[in-house]
C-alpha cells in the first residue's frame, strides 16, 4: 500500500493528480491512499502528528507566501525525514535546479498527465524494490543486515569496508569494487560510494552528506556526478 500526499493551492491540479494516482493503483492492483492539502503548513502538521507518506507531490509556489522548496527543506532538515520521496510540480521549469537541497525524486511541469504520474511511480517502485533489500555484513559467524535505504555511504580503508548510517558505522572485510549497480548509489571516488538520497550539498570537488560528512569527488567521477545532479 502507498500513502501519498498532494500539496497544491490549485484544487483542479490536486484533483487531476489524485485521479491519475488512483487510476495507476487500480490498473496495477495497488492500494493507494491520497491526502490533499492546499497549504504547506497543514502538510507539515500531518507529518508531525505521525502521518507517514511514501511520496509527496508538492507545488513550488503555494499562494500567497509558501514555497515548496522551503517545505521540502523543512521536511528533510527539521523533521529529519530522509526517506519520503518528494516530487515538485510547477508551470516554471527554471526552478528545477534550485530544488536540489531537498533531494527530490523528480520535477513535473504542469499540466500533470497520466503518463507523467505513471513515470513517477515506475521510478519510485524501482527505488523501493532496491531500498527494501538489505546489505549483509558477515563477521565470523555473525550476520548483520542493513537496509540500503538506511545507508548514507560506503567507504573503504586498509582492506576494510565501512558502512555508514545515521545510527552507527559498521565494518567488514569486503572490497568496494564488489558493490556494483546498486540503484540510488553512485561512486564518487575510488574509496567512496554514496547514497544520492543523503546528499545535502553538491560542490564540484566535494559532497556534503546529511550527517555532515564532507566527501571528495575525484577527477574521474566529476563529470558523471555533475550529470547525475543535473538530472535529479
Amino acid at each position: 500500500m502507498f500513502n501519498i500526499a498532494i500539496c497544491d493551492d490549485d484544487l483542479n491540479t490536486c484533483s487531476d493528480i489524485e485521479k491519475f494516482i488512483l487510476l495507476y493503483g487500480k490498473i496495477n492492483n495497488i492500494d493507494i491512499w491520497v491526502n490533499k492539502f492546499s497549504k504547506g503548513c497543514n502538510l507539515i502538521k500531518s507529518i508531525v502528528m505521525g502521518e507517514e507518506y511514501d511520496i509527496i507531490f508538492l507545488d513550488i509556489k503555494i499562494y500567497p507566501y509558501e514555497f515548496g522548496s522551503d517545505i521540502g527543506n523543512y521536511i528533510r532538515n527539521e523533521l529529519n525525514n530522509q526517506i519520503v520521496s518528494i516530487v515538485y510540480i510547477s508551470s516554471h521549469t527554471n526552478y528545477a535546479m534550485k530544488l536540489f537541497a531537498s533531494r527530490p525524486l523528480d520535477f513535473l511541469e504542469k499540466p500533470v498527465t497520466e503518463e507523467k504520474i505513471e513515470h513517477i511511480f515506475n521510478i519510485f517502485s524501482k527505488i523501493k524494490n532496491t531500498t527494501d533489500i538489505s546489505f549483509e555484513i558477515k563477521n565470523n559467524k555473525n550476520v548483520k543486515r542493513i537496509l540500503y535505504k538506511n545507508i548514507i555511504y560506503f567507504t573503504s580503508k586498509a582492506r576494510k569496508l565501512f558502512v555508514v548510517t545515521n545510527e552507527e558505522t559498521f565494518s567488514c572485510y569486503r572490497k568496494l569494487d564488489d558493490l556494483n549497480n546498486i540503484h540510488g548509489f553512485i561512486k564518487i571516488h575510488k574509496s567512496f560510494i554514496i547514497n544520492i538520497n543523503y546528499v545535502k550539498e553538491y560542490r564540484y570537488k566535494s559532497i556534503i552528506m546529511t550527517n555532515g560528512d564532507i566527501l571528495p569527488i575525484s577527477q574521474p567521477y566529476r563529470t558523471n556526478m555533475k550529470l547525475v545532479i543535473e538530472n535529479l
